[in-house]
Protein backbone atom coordinates (compact mmCIF):
# COMPACT_ATOMS: atom_id res chain seq x y z
CA UNK A 1 0.00 0.00 0.00
CA UNK A 2 1.45 3.44 -0.83
CA UNK A 3 2.59 5.72 1.69
CA UNK A 4 -0.27 8.56 0.95
CA UNK A 5 -2.93 6.03 0.92
CA UNK A 6 -1.55 4.11 4.25
CA UNK A 7 -1.33 8.27 5.76
CA UNK A 8 -5.71 8.60 4.75
CA UNK A 9 -5.98 5.49 6.85
CA UNK A 10 -4.78 6.40 10.05
CA UNK A 11 -6.15 9.80 9.80
CA UNK A 12 -9.53 10.92 9.27
CA UNK A 13 -9.95 14.08 7.30
CA UNK A 14 -12.50 16.76 8.63
CA UNK A 15 -16.57 15.77 8.62
CA UNK A 16 -18.45 18.47 7.20
CA UNK A 17 -21.89 20.22 8.85
CA UNK A 18 -24.50 22.32 7.94
CA UNK A 19 -26.30 22.91 10.20
CA UNK A 20 -27.98 26.96 10.68
CA UNK A 21 -30.78 28.94 8.47
CA UNK A 22 -27.31 30.79 7.32
CA UNK A 23 -26.25 27.70 5.90
CA UNK A 24 -27.90 27.43 2.34
CA UNK A 25 -27.26 27.89 -0.98
CA UNK A 26 -23.76 26.13 -0.45
CA UNK A 27 -21.47 23.42 -3.02
CA UNK A 28 -19.73 20.90 -1.63
CA UNK A 29 -17.62 19.54 -4.30
CA UNK A 30 -17.96 20.39 -7.56
CA UNK A 31 -17.98 18.88 -11.41
CA UNK A 32 -14.35 18.32 -11.68
CA UNK A 33 -11.58 16.32 -10.26
CA UNK A 34 -10.41 18.79 -8.67
CA UNK A 35 -13.27 19.99 -6.87
CA UNK A 36 -13.62 16.74 -5.09
CA UNK A 37 -13.94 16.43 -1.68
CA UNK A 38 -12.89 12.80 0.13
CA UNK A 39 -14.68 12.86 2.92
CA UNK A 40 -13.54 9.18 5.00
CA UNK A 41 -12.69 7.62 8.50
CA UNK A 42 -14.38 10.43 10.59
CA UNK A 43 -16.16 9.18 14.03
CA UNK A 44 -19.54 10.22 13.10
CA UNK A 45 -21.33 11.31 9.58
CA UNK A 46 -19.06 12.69 6.95
CA UNK A 47 -21.23 15.44 5.89
CA UNK A 48 -24.76 16.34 8.24
CA UNK A 49 -27.20 19.08 6.65
CA UNK A 50 -29.25 19.40 9.59
CA UNK A 51 -32.13 22.09 10.84
CA UNK A 52 -32.12 24.79 8.96
CA UNK A 53 -30.07 24.42 6.75
CA UNK A 54 -31.56 24.61 3.20
CA UNK A 55 -30.94 24.43 -0.83
CA UNK A 56 -27.24 22.79 -0.98
CA UNK A 57 -25.57 20.37 -3.20
CA UNK A 58 -23.08 17.45 -2.25
CA UNK A 59 -21.84 17.05 -6.03
CA UNK A 60 -18.87 14.93 -7.05
CA UNK A 61 -17.73 13.82 -3.77
CA UNK A 62 -16.11 10.51 -2.36
CA UNK A 63 -17.81 10.11 0.88
CA UNK A 64 -16.89 6.73 3.08
CA UNK A 65 -14.19 5.20 0.36
CA UNK A 66 -9.98 5.82 -0.55
CA UNK A 67 -9.43 8.19 -2.89
CA UNK A 68 -9.63 5.99 -5.57
CA UNK A 69 -13.21 5.46 -5.06
CA UNK A 70 -12.68 1.58 -5.04
CA UNK A 71 -11.73 0.19 -1.13
CA UNK A 72 -13.54 0.95 2.23
CA UNK A 73 -12.87 3.93 4.18
CA UNK A 74 -15.65 4.39 6.00
CA UNK A 75 -17.73 6.95 8.12
CA UNK A 76 -18.54 5.52 11.87
CA UNK A 77 -22.34 6.83 10.89
CA UNK A 78 -23.96 8.22 7.73
CA UNK A 79 -22.28 8.97 4.48
CA UNK A 80 -24.98 12.01 4.61
CA UNK A 81 -27.07 12.62 7.28
CA UNK A 82 -30.32 14.88 6.33
CA UNK A 83 -31.98 15.85 9.81
CA UNK A 84 -34.69 18.20 9.52
CA UNK A 85 -33.54 19.89 6.81
CA UNK A 86 -35.36 20.87 3.19
CA UNK A 87 -34.61 21.12 -0.29
CA UNK A 88 -30.65 20.08 -0.49
CA UNK A 89 -29.52 18.27 -3.50
CA UNK A 90 -27.10 14.90 -3.23
CA UNK A 91 -25.83 14.24 -6.73
CA UNK A 92 -27.36 15.20 -9.77
CA UNK A 93 -28.40 14.11 -13.63
CA UNK A 94 -25.12 14.07 -14.97
CA UNK A 95 -21.92 11.16 -14.02
CA UNK A 96 -19.46 14.63 -12.91
CA UNK A 97 -22.23 15.31 -9.76
CA UNK A 98 -22.49 11.68 -8.82
CA UNK A 99 -21.12 11.73 -5.42
CA UNK A 100 -19.38 7.80 -4.39
CA UNK A 101 -21.29 6.86 -0.93
CA UNK A 102 -19.90 3.86 0.09
CA UNK A 103 -18.46 1.92 3.31
CA UNK A 104 -19.87 3.88 5.63
CA UNK A 105 -21.13 2.10 9.25
CA UNK A 106 -24.68 3.27 9.09
CA UNK A 107 -27.07 3.88 6.09
CA UNK A 108 -24.53 5.74 3.38
CA UNK A 109 -27.38 8.55 3.24
CA UNK A 110 -30.34 8.99 5.92
CA UNK A 111 -33.11 11.45 5.23
CA UNK A 112 -35.13 11.76 9.23
CA UNK A 113 -36.89 13.88 11.17
CA UNK A 114 -39.17 16.28 9.01
CA UNK A 115 -37.26 16.46 6.28
CA UNK A 116 -38.98 17.30 3.24
CA UNK A 117 -37.80 17.91 -0.75
CA UNK A 118 -34.14 16.86 -0.83
CA UNK A 119 -33.29 14.96 -3.97
CA UNK A 120 -30.73 11.85 -3.91
CA UNK A 121 -29.87 11.45 -7.92
CA UNK A 122 -27.37 9.81 -10.05
CA UNK A 123 -25.12 8.60 -6.75
CA UNK A 124 -23.42 5.31 -6.98
CA UNK A 125 -24.28 4.39 -3.71
CA UNK A 126 -22.70 1.14 -1.97
CA UNK A 127 -20.41 0.40 -5.11
CA UNK A 128 -16.79 1.80 -6.38
CA UNK A 129 -16.32 4.05 -8.60
CA UNK A 130 -17.70 2.34 -11.67
CA UNK A 131 -20.47 1.08 -9.71
CA UNK A 132 -19.94 -2.70 -10.37
CA UNK A 133 -18.20 -3.34 -7.45
CA UNK A 134 -19.62 -3.32 -4.02
CA UNK A 135 -17.41 -1.72 -1.48
CA UNK A 136 -19.50 -2.43 1.75
CA UNK A 137 -20.87 -0.85 4.58
CA UNK A 138 -24.41 -0.62 5.75
CA UNK A 139 -27.96 -0.11 4.09
CA UNK A 140 -28.31 2.44 0.87
CA UNK A 141 -30.27 5.09 1.53
CA UNK A 142 -32.57 5.04 4.60
CA UNK A 143 -35.84 7.32 4.75
CA UNK A 144 -37.60 7.26 8.34
CA UNK A 145 -39.57 9.56 10.61
CA UNK A 146 -41.59 11.69 9.45
CA UNK A 147 -39.70 12.68 6.32
CA UNK A 148 -41.81 13.28 3.31
CA UNK A 149 -41.55 13.96 -0.21
CA UNK A 150 -38.38 13.62 -0.60
CA UNK A 151 -36.67 11.88 -3.95
CA UNK A 152 -34.55 9.23 -4.73
CA UNK A 153 -33.10 8.00 -8.27
CA UNK A 154 -30.42 5.63 -9.22
CA UNK A 155 -27.75 6.60 -11.50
Amino acid sequence: MPDWQRSLQQHPNARIVLDTAAATNNTIGGLTATDRNLISGNTTSGISIEGSASSNSVIGNYIGTDVTGAADLGNGFNGVNIEGANNNIIGGTSTSARNIISGNDSPNVNIWSSASGNSIQGNYIGTDVSGALAVGGYSGVNIEGSATGNFVVDA
